[in-house]
């Protein structure tokens, strides 16, 4: 498979995770999310991320992580050959959650994960990473229509080609203006199928070719806007009562899917990089070039600093 187009590139953007925890095991979603940044030591370099939900990740006692293999004679993936790690004690300090409790979103280093990798295969994964310069700010939001057009890709209830190890992209609109905070948090609804297994999948505008302009008329060309992460699905249950349930694949639920999901903004993925660079002495840069797939020196300090964390945090207990 040559992975050439806008639509290939985002299948190659997720991480498909399992989770096991004392409440049973769930699967989720993970997608990859690139910042330029300067590290503690002045290193400067494209740092890689791993987003998802913190209720994927608040819970989980143990956690793989798979991806595609990388090919090993070009930059292209080996479909079909799994890539991954499992973390069998897997640590709360590994990763950070927004600054406020009620808004969905966590992040950790992904070298943290490669390292593992590496140390348990050496094999090195094929991925896109999601850039901050697609994503949508609060001034870009404005430019945007009430009814956009949205993709989003995961593993709805774990499902995926488990023989090309691909992950299922599925489409909707939003169903709440993009450029408002749904019940005052930083959120938007969307209307489409969303399934348990699909917390975590990024959601986009991706258009080729041309499409429709708020001011009105057509434009010729692509648009690709990272709009946010899927956190949970509102639920009808049978009594009537309208309730929002996180969309991990172990809850079981009596009730109808509205097929309406809510999606985190994207500025809530950004402010929970935030505190995670913060917390580890990184400082923003301006955005650099670097490969579609590739580590940087400033991931592999990430990585270190979030082992340590780790190694400091199992000792304590």
């Amino acid at each position: 498979m040559d992975v050439a187009t806008l639509s290939e590139q985002l299948l190659f953007t997720t991480v498909y995770l399992e989770c096991n925890s004392p409440d049973g095991k769930a699967t989720g979603t993970g997608f990859v999310y690139a910042v330029s940044v300067e590290g503690p030591k002045a290193e400067k370099g494209v740092a890689h991320f791993l987003v998802t939900n913190r209720h994927v990740l608040d819970k989980a006692d143990q956690v793989s992580f798979q991806m595609v293999r990388k090919d090993e004679h070009a930059d292209q993936p080996d479909l079909g050959k799994a890539w991954g790690a499992n973390f069998p004690g897997f640590s709360k300090v590994a990763w950070v959650g927004h600054p406020d409790p009620k808004v969905d979103v966590a992040v950790m280093s992904l070298s943290f994960i490669f390292n593992a990798v590496h140390q348990q295969s050496g094999d090195t994964p094929f991925f896109r990473a999601i850039p901050p310069s697609i994503a949508m700010t609060d001034d870009s939001s404005q430019e945007l229509d009430a009814i956009e057009e949205v993709v989003f890709v995961g593993y709805p209830r774990g499902i995926f080609d488990s023989v090309n190890l691909l992950p299922i992209a599925r489409r909707g609109t939003t169903a709440s203006h993009p450029a408002v905070n749904y019940e005052g948090l930083p959120a938007f609804l969307m209307d489409a199928a969303v399934f348990p297994g699909s917390s975590g999948s990024p959601v986009l505008i991706a258009q080729t070719g041309s499409y429709n302009a708020k001011s009105g008329g057509i434009v010729i060309g692509n648009r690709i806007v990272f709009m946010g992460v899927l956190a949970a699905v509102h639920l009808s249950p049978v009594i009537g009562e309208v309730k929002e349930l996180p969309t991990a694949d172990s809850v079981v639920v009596s009730g109808m899917p509205m097929n309406l999901g809510i999606v985190y903004k994207a500025v809530a993925v950004e402010a929970t990089i935030d505190v995670w660079l913060k917390a580890n002495k990184f400082k923003r840069a301006p955005e650099g070039v670097s490969g579609p797939g590739e580590e940087s020196e400033v991931d592999q300090t990430a990585a270190t600093q979030t082992q340590e964390k780790v190694d400091q945090a199992d000792g304590a207990g």
